[in-house]
């Protein structure tokens, strides 16, 4: 008899509050596209990382790397990442304490990420803070700005060159592709 009161009040409380089972749902679409993006970069799986930004992206590393916030296209932000993060032996995107604000068809998220990058013998791992929006086009989510803010480093930004090296040595699928669209 409890569980079917139980039920019952359950019932009630969702069909009373569908804005907030909307909400959940946003709120669990949103949670994974940022922790697919730290994913997908990882295992480099470009074709579908790039399939979660909108039609043009700000993106800012100002904070790592200098230079200006610029505005791109998501096939140009996959042709930058996947000339860089296959060359490295293993990279890792460690996501935590991922915030999540909507406000409509908009919405706010920050996590904190720690970024280990592994090549040959040399190490990088940078720390910060990832703050994205995104936008709600029809029933999906897509990021519109992707930004990180850094606020530490241990090991040796070499890896960089080497890491460029292998990947200009060894193109992936998605390099391939664009070469031959080209």
């Amino acid at each position: 008899m409890k569980l079917l009161i139980l039920g019952m009040m359950l019932m009630t409380i969702t069909a009373t509050n569908p804005a907030s089972a909307s909400s959940s749902q946003d709120n669990a679409a949103i949670k994974t596209i940022v922790e697919s993006v730290a994913h997908l970069a990882d295992t480099g799986n470009f074709e579908d990382l790039e399939k979660l930004y909108a039609d043009e992206i700000e993106v800012d590393y100002t904070s790592l790397a200098g230079g200006e916030v610029e505005l791109k296209s998501p096939q140009a932000l996959m042709t930058q990442w996947a000339s860089i993060l296959p060359g490295f032996d293993r990279t890792h995107h460690q996501l935590s304490n991922i915030s999540i604000k909507i406000n409509g068809d908009q919405a706010i998220v920050t996590a904190d990420v720690i970024a280990d990058h592994y090549v040959s013998d040399l190490f990088w791992q940078v720390s910060g803070h990832y703050l994205y929006k995104l936008e709600k086009e029809t029933k999906d989510w897509q990021i519109t700005s992707h930004t990180f803010n850094f606020t530490d480093e241990q090991g040796t930004r070499d890896v960089f060159n080497l890491a460029s090296e292998n990947a200009t040595a060894n193109p992936v699928s998605y390099i391939l592709r664009q070469k031959a669209e080209q």
